[in-house]
């Protein structure tokens, strides 16, 4: 009779029982630093909680990854999906994504395993918040398996967090169509409705908003045009939310305004100047108390001269002084009259002092 002899391992499975034996004996030796052991033990395929980033580096883990790999494509891609199921139970989906990735690469040829490897990685996906990759997925799983009612599900799933609740219904009532006594389709169905509607509403209160706002810029610019208004653009104003409106009831022109007081630096904004009102209006308005900066007093409706800055072809820039008994639309029928990154803007001087004629002889002297 011959004698049998035992097989000789192969080098993939030296390394396997290399490294089990290293780690039976970490576990029977002495005190160590214990997050020293941990780690060790941690690298062996054995003790794994996830994937290695740097599997190459780790003889013991290719081994096992050799072995994996040993089979038909669809016993390979069944192991690799049974691991993606271990893991996403264990809720480590980027390690499940992993493999049902592995499994999917074998391309075996059993339609409803791959099948299924794209819905559980769509699974994968929908946990990790990738809900695009895990519509891209169900629909690899629906051209291979058309009545695959997980991946609808699934896909109605990522739809509803993507938004698209027109398209969630549509995935669940094909799905219900297949398997019509599914309740958990059935409530998914009615959530994705209330969803739909409510999205349907919301966007019809955006739409009609739109559109009044539509309606009130083109009425603002007809009666613009109208007053043949000349605007100057520099760079974007800073005015919080203040700008140019028109009243539709009385059709009435609201203009933010400036009242510049250069002897101080200082300025005064009215936010809404209606047109029909006049700088006097305005002006005791403003100065019906004292303001702090003018210490002298001076700075009275009565004493106040009002001008406006133009510019002719050439660029030179002058000043047109302002009757106080002027409205804003009279100053609109002026040629020279702009109104600069939306603003109305007036300069107002103490008549008759050192200051104001300085000023005005300035521009008079310009060259």
């Amino acid at each position: 009779m011959t004698q049998a002899h035992p097989q000789k391992p192969d080098d993939d499975d030296d390394v396997l029982i290399s490294a089990i034996a290293n780690a039976a004996r970490h576990c029977q030796t002495g005190p160590r630093d214990f997050e020293s052991k941990l780690k060790e033990l941690q690298n062996t395929p054995l003790f794994m909680t996830h994937l290695p980033k740097d599997p190459q580096n780790n003889p013991a883990f290719e081994a096992i990854q050799a072995l994996v790999y040993d089979g038909s494509p669809q016993e390979v891609a069944t192991n690799f999906k049974n691991q993606g199921n271990e893991a996403y139970s264990e809720r480590r989906f980027k390690d499940a994504r992993v493999f049902y990735t592995k499994g999917l690469e074998t391309q075996c040829d059993h339609v409803g395993l791959m099948a299924t490897l794209h819905v559980n990685r769509a699974a994968a996906h929908l946990e990790l918040g990738n809900h695009r990759q895990a519509l891209a997925d169900c629909a690899a799983a629906l051209k291979l398996s058309p009545a695959n009612v997980k991946a609808l599900f699934r896909s109605a799933r990522a739809c509803m967090a993507l938004e698209r609740y027109a398209d969630a219904v549509d995935c669940i009532e094909r799905a219900l169509e297949i398997d019509p006594t599914n309740d958990a389709l059935k409530r998914e169905l009615e959530r994705a409705e209330q969803k739909r509607l409510v999205s349907l509403k919301e966007l019809e209160k955006r739409k009609a908003k739109r559109s009044d706002e539509d309606a009130k810029e083109r009425a603002l610019q007809q009666a613009l045009k109208a007053r043949n208004i000349r605007f100057i653009g520099t760079k974007p104003p800073h005015l919080d939310n203040h700008h140019i409106r028109l009243d539709p009831g009385t059709n009435t022109l609201f203009i933010p305004t400036i009242f510049l007081y250069p002897e101080h630096a200082t300025s005064d904004f009215i936010s809404a100047f209606n047109e029909t009102d006049t700088l006097d209006d305005h002006l005791h308005t403003v100065f019906d108390t004292r303001a702090e900066w003018d210490t002298a007093h001076e700075y009275t409706p009565d004493r106040l001269s009002v001008f406006f800055e133009t510019r002719d072809s050439d660029a030179k820039v002058t000043l047109v002084r302002v009757q106080h008994d002027t409205t804003l639309q009279d100053c609109f029928r002026h040629p020279g009259f702009r109104i600069v990154d939306g603003v109305a803007s007036f300069i107002v001087l103490v008549a008759g002092t050192p200051f104001a004629r300085a000023f005005i002889e300035r521009y008079t002297n310009a060259p």
